[in-house]
Parts: C-alpha cells; sequence; structure tokens
C-alpha cells in the first residue's frame, strides 16, 4: 500500500529552468510549478514515477532537470 519509494532523486536548477510545465505535465507525482518555474517537491521519487522523471528529464527544453540514481 502506499508508494514505494526508490533511490532516485531529482532536482530542477532554478537558474535554467525556463517554465515550460513540461516536466509537470509528464510527472505531477515529482514536479509542481510554484510561480513561474518548476520544483521538486518529493525527496525521492516514487519507483512507479522513475520512467516518467527519466522522460521529463529529457524533454527539458533547456536541460534543467539532473537525475540522481
Amino acid at each position: 500500500m502506499g508508494e514505494e519509494k526508490g533511490e532516485m532523486k531529482a532536482k530542477v536548477d532554478q537558474n535554467e529552468c525556463a517554465g515550460s510545465e513540461e516536466c509537470v505535465r509528464i510527472c505531477p507525482q515529482v514536479f509542481e510549478m510554484r510561480g513561474k518555474t518548476s520544483h521538486v517537491y518529493v525527496d525521492e521519487v516514487p519507483k512507479e514515477a522513475e520512467g516518467q522523471c527519466r522522460l521529463a528529464r529529457d524533454r527539458c527544453p533547456v536541460s534543467a532537470i539532473t537525475i540522481e540514481e
């Protein structure tokens, strides 16, 4: 029951984020908009969201997302 936590962590470089909201559309379990930039709101990416998190990183138009595994 509940989401299993993984070892993956995501980070958004606030100086690079362009506010496209692409990551929020792809992976709302991890990313949210605060004002004009995206933020990670979980300490660890849930296991079931890891693939979506990687996709969000890959589709970020300014490469502002990094993932630590």
